[in-house]
């Protein structure tokens, strides 16, 4: 059964549509506003993949059909994503990632078809709300909805959601907020040197949307959402986290205080290192775990040590700016180069 929903958004009114396309997929909707159109589906593996790191995987891709053109390579074929499409994939990544419980192990991916782009409205905030529905209508854990705007203003600073390419070249801001009811998870953007009380402004005004697309997302997941699979929680031999405990939590305390990066981690490795060999016999097949623990003490640390002194992780301040330099003419054959170096991050041009 196809089912649709409206809101309207400014001065215009985004379309949701499920159940016509990719019903295979855990979760799966179409996104319209004007004449663009986006389809987001969600797929999760049914095994879990203990890899060490969430393996989450977002693809946005915008083909020329969309807006009714052929590639205009030699081959006449699709290529590689552009800037603009990478960008917009990452802009869903760092909004979902956090959202996942930590004890899910199991490939997600997000992809984004945009469908067709009226060259009007951008697609990208149609695929951020796709990607929230797909994700809080399926199976898949997910601690959603959650909203994304884009926001501006005229030149007569009247604020604008979803503003159209024409409408953001006039403006001078171009603001992208994304959050829950309760507060903000991401923003992006940028302003042409406008006031911290406008930009703080422009922010609360996305918030207001943020908080209507959400009640919008949760009407329609109360309708027609799956029930969310029950994870298991890791067991944690609460033992075995006091030893842990007991033979590194000092010496941890005490590696982060030393700011030079290479000789920090260096220390750090030998703590894990004597700590496994500590209980090895005790805990033969609890390596992995061991390690955990003990990055979860440093993280501790450093949090404490930020909050309770005001001091970092390399000894500066919270307000203090890592040195920075520029040198030119380094490359004798080059007709130009330049090495920026800011802390211990270089970048050679």
């Amino acid at each position: 059964m196809v089912q649709h929903y409206s809101l309207p958004v400014g001065d215009r009114t985004v379309i949701v549509e499920h159940g016509r396309m990719a019903k295979q997929a855990d979760g799966a909707v179409t996104v319209r506003c004007g004449d663009s159109l986006v389809l987001v589906t969600a797929c999760m593996s049914a095994q879990e993949l203990d890899l060490g790191f969430f393996p989450l995987t977002v693809e946005y891709r915008e083909k020329g059909y969309a807006a009714g053109k052929i590639p205009g390579s030699i081959f006449k074929r699709e290529g590689r994503p552009s800037d603009q499409e990478t960008l917009s994939a990452r802009l869903i990544d760092h909004q979902i990632r956090p959202l996942f419980p930590k004890s899910l192990k199991n490939e997600i991916q997000v992809i984004v078809s945009v469908l067709s782009h009226d060259q009007e409205n951008d697609p990208d905030m149609l695929a951020c709300l796709g990607a929230s529905l797909a994700l809080s209508l399926s199976k898949i854990p997910f601690a959603g909805p959650y909203g994304t705007v884009r926001v501006t203003r005229n030149e007569h600073g009247e604020k604008i959601a979803l503003p159209t390419y024409r409408q953001l070249e006039a403006s001078d801001c171009d603001i992208v907020v994304a959050g829950n009811r309760q507060s903000v998870i991401n923003i992006e953007g940028e302003a042409w040197e406008i006031a911290e009380a406008d930009m703080l402004d422009m922010m609360l005004f996305a918030h207001e949307q943020i908080v209507r697309l959400c009640e919008f997302q949760e009407k329609i997941v109360s309708e027609i959402g799956q029930p969310k699979i029950a994870l298991s929680e890791p067991v944690v031999d609460e033992k075995l986290v006091a030893r842990v405990e007991e033979l590194a939590a000092g010496r941890v305390r005490e590696s982060i205080t030393i700011a030079e990066k290479v000789a920090r981690e260096e220390t750090q490795n030998l703590i894990i290192a004597e700590v496994i060999a500590a209980l090895v016999e005790e805990y033969p097949t609890e390596q992995k775990t061991i390690v955990s623990l003990i990055e979860g003490i440093a993280k501790r640390e450093m949090r404490q040590r930020i909050l309770n002194e005001g001091v970092r992780i390399d000894g500066r301040k919270v307000d203090e700016v890592r040195p920075i330099s520029s040198e030119i003419g380094l490359l004798p054959r080059a007709h130009g180069s330049s090495l920026f170096t800011r802390g211990q991050t270089q970048a050679l041009a």
